[in-house]
């Protein structure tokens, strides 16, 4: 049969081979001799074929190319920049030729996988039921994880996870501490096989929304979230309101809640992922609060009280959880200011917030959060707060630090939000002021569109006169 499919796909292309008696095996072995060159040593004829077989498709896909293998057994082309990555299995082989790392895997669907299921799934592994097709896809999933790094110091069951499935992709992590990284994972069928691959890798940790903020910041391009508190926006709400927010200019959207009550977390995350293509940041409100769903977590450290479970001790009970969620993280200093108003935040934090006018004291505060390694410094005046924090606190921290500066609590008009943003705020947050009226997020994006020029002649000239 020989080749059978080329097809294109995101930063490559996949060729199939069928095995076949017509294979021209003595030129198989005459061409790609770096590719398995101990080819005598296999038993099985079978199993020599599908090498040979895999010779001929790289062959077919780019003549004269020769395959190599590194010291665990990784295939690559030396002369190319091109990543490749090769799959077999009875009749088939597959390769997956692509500009950036790769992996893929061909399965046929066995019984046999229900057998050995506990070797290499996961209970953070998103499995509703225990089907062959289900595992089959988890299976081949994760070796075309795997395949992109292929070192044996990466561990199925240990560091590699999948979730977020649907009928064509899933969502992968792998959380070995040096290798970290997560993509998505496509999947194909055909007769009674399942075929996965994936050659969209993104490094994890805070790296990338990270260097997204603080690239912004530097630039002096202010940001805005939308602050959601799942116990206040009911699932039913949840679509109408992402559809304002996907049509603003809102940077981000922050989910999160003092304590939830009526939400299952995880849940009402996966249903955000599924209405916005916005970056979504954990606003948590407790340990509990995390979810894969999201695209980072703002991982919080009380400064600002001297309350040990929310400098650290919650941090240490669900490190674990946190790991395993692939989440990239975001350390942040908090700080709490006094609005005006005894918040939800203040009671179930059990801290005093910072008077409003001691702004020596926030400032030392966040340089001293800055001194420990956090990246951001988040003030906050609590949710519902009457007033603000002042533009006269948050230009005291400005001047002190350089991460930056997340603001919110007691946001209600885009006065105070252009405040803010000139005082040294980098991203503000409205969430309570949107809870009441939704309609305050075409109102603020209006403004925001309208005064964007002036906005960034003011900083950009305020910059200046300070350097």
């Amino acid at each position: 049969m020989g080749l059978v499919n080329v097809k294109n796909v995101t930063n490559g292309k996949i060729g199939l081979w069928k095995l076949s008696k017509n294979d021209d095996l003595e030129f198989a072995q005459s061409i790609c001799k770096s590719y398995h060159p101990n080819l005598e040593n296999y038993k099985s004829d079978h199993r020599r074929h599908q090498i040979l077989a895999s010779k001929l498709l790289a062959n077919a896909l780019f003549p004269n190319v020769n395959i190599y293998q590194n010291k665990y057994g990784k295939p690559y082309f030396n002369s190319s920049r091109e990543h490749i990555s090769i799959t077999n299995d009875r009749d088939y082989v597959a390769l997956l030729v692509s500009s950036e790392p790769c992996g893929i895997d061909l399965q046929f669907q066995r019984k046999k996988i229900l057998t050995i299921s506990e070797k290499f799934c996961h209970t953070y592994d998103s499995v509703e039921k225990y089907t062959i097709k289900r595992l089959t896809k988890i299976w081949i999933a994760k070796e075309a994880m795997y395949k992109i790094k292929g070192i044996p110091i990466i561990l199925f069951k240990e560091h590699l996870f999948v979730n977020q499935f649907d009928k064509e992709k899933c969502i992968g992590f792998c959380t070995h501490p040096e290798l970290k990284f997560k993509c998505t994972i496509n999947f194909e069928s055909f007769e009674n096989y399942l075929l996965a691959f994936t050659s969209e890798i993104k490094s994890l940790w805070f790296l990338e929304i990270y260097s997204e903020i603080l690239n912004k910041a530097k630039n002096g391009d202010k940001m805005w979230a939308v602050l959601i508190d799942p116990d206040k926006t009911s699932t039913e709400q949840l679509g109408q309101l992402i559809h304002q927010i996907n049509y603003s200019s809102c940077n981000f959207i922050f989910v999160g809640g003092s304590q939830l009550f009526k939400a299952d977390f995880d849940d009402y995350v996966k249903k955000m992922r599924l209405l916005t293509k916005k970056k979504i940041i954990i606003f948590p409100g407790d340990n509990s609060q995390i979810s894969s769903s999201a695209d980072a977590i703002l991982l919080l450290s009380l400064i600002s009280g001297r309350n040990p479970d929310l400098l650290i001790g919650k941090h240490i009970q669900s490190s674990y959880v946190l790991k395993k969620s692939g989440v990239s993280i975001l350390p942040t200093g908090y700080i709490l200011v006094d609005g005006g108003i005894s918040t939800s935040v203040q009671y179930i934090s059990n801290t005093t917030p910072i008077p409003a006018d001691k702004f020596h004291i926030a400032a030392s505060t966040a340089l001293a959060g800055e001194q420990l390694g956090l990246k951001f410094t988040y003030l906050d005046a609590g949710s519902g707060a009457l007033h603000p924090v002042s533009i006269k606190m948050i230009s005291s921290v400005r001047k002190e630090i350089s991460c930056p500066i997340i603001v919110g609590g007691g946001i209600k008009s885009y006065e105070q939000l252009e405040n803010a943003w000139l005082s040294g705020a980098d991203i503000v947050v409205v969430g309570n002021a949107i809870e009441k009226n939704s309609a305050l997020i075409e109102q603020l994006d209006s403004r925001i569109k309208c005064n964007w020029y002036y906005l960034q002649a003011t900083i950009s000239l305020e910059v200046k006169f300070t350097l």
